[in-house]
């Protein structure tokens, strides 16, 4: 990928990020790279297309991220799921973006849903199921259940109206997932 390429890229992101799609121009992004706006035609063919491949760069990015934790804590799930739980590479993408990409763009928003349903959730759901297998993990609690379950927790802590009055976001959080980390562990495995 050329130079300029990359740079149109970090910039739309970066602008996407802070102020939504629909408030990023394409000569907005070509004045702070700098790059005319041709050269933003000449990689990308349209605004809809700049926003495709950066939707693609956040996947893949997320994708490697997660896959990677998941390898590293195969021997232990319980410590790969802290980990996950600390995992900060989603939370840099905005509402602004994400409200934006639903209702201006909703083949890039239902292809970036599609993916965390068929790559995402599968793939936990079957780390979660090791770990039940290994004993880690109560057995009477679906891996898809407990899966919904970090996904509607992590949906609760995106909205801002949800967090009025809470000082401390980040400890909330954390006596979340220690509920839920306890919650799930198998009692066998409590012992050790």
């Amino acid at each position: 990928m050329s130079r300029k390429k990359e740079q149109i890229l970090k910039k739309a992101k970066e602008l996407f990020m802070e102020q939504g799609l629909q408030e990023t121009s394409l000569e907005q992004i070509g004045e702070e790279v700098p790059a005319s706006k041709m050269t933003i035609y000449k990689y990308f063919t349209n605004k809809e297309g700049l926003i495709e491949q950066v939707l693609n760069d956040i996947v893949e990015e997320v994708l490697a991220d997660f896959y990677k934790m998941l390898d590293h804590a195969e021997d232990n799930p319980l410590e790969g799921l802290m980990e996950l739980q600390h995992y900060e590479g989603t939370d840099k993408i905005s509402e602004k973006f994400i409200m934006d990409l639903v209702k201006y763009y909703p083949k890039q928003a239902e292809r970036l849903l599609t993916y965390q349903r068929e790559e995402i959730f599968p793939r936990f759901e079957q780390f979660l199921f090791e770990a039940q297998k290994k004993g880690q993990i109560r057995k009477d609690i679906s891996p898809h259940v407990l899966t919904l379950f970090i996904s509607s927790i992590k949906q609760f802590f995106s909205k801002p109206e949800n967090l009025v009055g809470i000082t401390d976001i980040n400890a909330i959080r954390d006596q979340f997932m220690t509920i839920l980390y306890y919650g799930i562990i198998s009692p066998d495995h409590k012992k050790n």
